[in-house]
């Protein structure tokens, strides 16, 4: 928090935190909040892979392992199932987006302008497809 507040306004803070676990003035001032959801099925995959390459994370010895721990929410940042439980009961706040991962990913271009309109973002149809262009896999992975 100490270094959020040395930030200049219009900050973006990007976080995996539950709504009970962010300071209360996040809600009481308004800010806007992208909630980006996944698939849990394609979440417990990535999880899955990202676990066995990040050594802080415990690791498994086979997907059944992992998943009978997900499923459990014995993982870190615990249940993803109560996670959206928890974000469901600010679904219908004015300041709260949420967006599907799969579908920003169907059609980028609509995901980026949503994002955009949502956060006020002064962009031109240009800026928004430059955005669209440079936020490809192959566009950052070539510039990586």
């Amino acid at each position: 928090l100490k270094r959020m507040k040395k930030l200049p306004p219009r900050r973006l803070i990007r976080t995996h935190m539950a709504p009970q676990n962010l300071p209360e003035s996040i809600f009481k001032n308004k800010a806007k909040i992208l909630l980006l959801l996944r698939n849990p099925k394609d979440l417990a995959t990535s999880y899955y892979h990202f676990s066995l390459v990040f050594s802080p994370f415990p690791s498994y010895e086979s997907w059944d392992s992992f998943f009978k721990d997900f499923m459990a929410g014995k993982v870190p940042w615990g249940s993803y199932f109560n996670y959206l439980s928890e974000w469901n009961k600010y679904i219908d706040n004015e300041n709260v987006m949420p967006i599907g991962f799969e579908d920003v990913k169907e059609n980028t271009y609509l995901g980026v302008k949503k994002i955009v309109e949502f956060f006020e973002f002064p962009l031109n149809e240009e800026e928004i497809h430059a955005v669209v262009q440079r936020s490809s896999f192959q566009s950052m992975k070539k510039n990586s």
